[in-house]
C-alpha cells in the first residue's frame, strides 16, 4: 500500500484483495504516477505504470507531477538475466507542456544517454550485456524549467511482452453475502 492510512475502511478480510498478477515480466516500477492514490491533484487510473506497456499507443504511464519531471523513471524487471537488443519508446504527451529532450537508459551493464523527440516511436541505444531490469529516467527537457510530468505511451522491448492480470479472491466453498442489516444469506 502507497498510502499512508491508519487502516482500510472497507471490508471484508485479510486475503480478500484482488491482486495484480504479471506475465512475461517480473514488475514495472516507477518514480511515481498519476494513477497513484495519493497523488495531490486527484488520481488519474489511467496512467498507472502499466500503461507504458501494455502495447497500446492510446494509453500512458504519466508521473505524479509532484516533484517535476527531470528525474522521474520507469523500470522494468525481466523474469530472469535478459539482454535487450529491440528497445522502442514512444514519448506521450504530459498535457502541461513539457518536452522531453534526453532520457538515460540503465541496465545492470551500465548507463547511455540519448536524445528523444516527442509523438514518434524510437529506438533506444541499450548498455551491452546481461540484465534484469531496464530503468528510463528523464534527464533534460527542452524548457530550462524540469517541466510538470514525465510520460510514456509505450516501452516495448524485443522479445518480451508484458502483461497483466487482476485476481480475485476465491470464495472457497461457501461464501455468505451479508446484507446492510446484518442477515446473512
Amino acid at each position: 500500500w502507497r498510502r499512508s492510512a491508519a487502516s482500510r475502511d472497507y471490508l471484508p478480510f485479510e486475503g480478500w484483495d484482488t491482486v495484480a498478477r504479471w506475465f512475461g515480466v517480473d514488475s514495472v516500477n516507477v518514480s511515481s504516477s498519476a494513477g497513484d492514490a495519493s497523488v495531490p491533484f486527484g488520481t488519474q487510473p489511467a496512467h498507472q505504470p502499466f500503461a507504458a506497456v501494455d502495447g497500446d499507443l492510446r494509453t500512458s504511464w504519466k508521473s505524479s507531477g509532484v516533484g517535476g519531471a527531470v528525474g522521474q523513471w520507469i523500470e522494468v524487471a525481466f523474469r530472469g538475466l535478459t539482454t535487450p537488443t529491440g528497445v522502442t519508446l514512444t514519448l506521450a504527451d504530459d498535457g502541461a507542456g513539457t518536452v522531453p529532450s534526453r532520457v538515460a537508459v540503465t541496465t545492470d551493464a551500465g548507463s547511455t544517454e540519448q536524445r528523444v523527440g516527442q509523438g514518434r516511436p524510437q529506438h533506444l541505444s541499450v548498455p551491452d550485456g546481461p540484465t534484469q531490469t531496464l530503468r528510463v529516467t528523464l534527464v533534460e527537457t527542452r524548457s530550462p524549467a524540469p517541466g510538470f510530468r514525465f510520460g510514456i505511451a509505450e516501452l516495448s522491448v524485443q522479445g518480451i511482452h508484458a502483461a497483466r492480470a487482476l485476481v480475485t479472491p476465491g470464495t472457497g466453498a461457501a461464501a455468505f453475502l451479508t446484507t446492510a442489516d446484518g442477515a446473512r444469506r
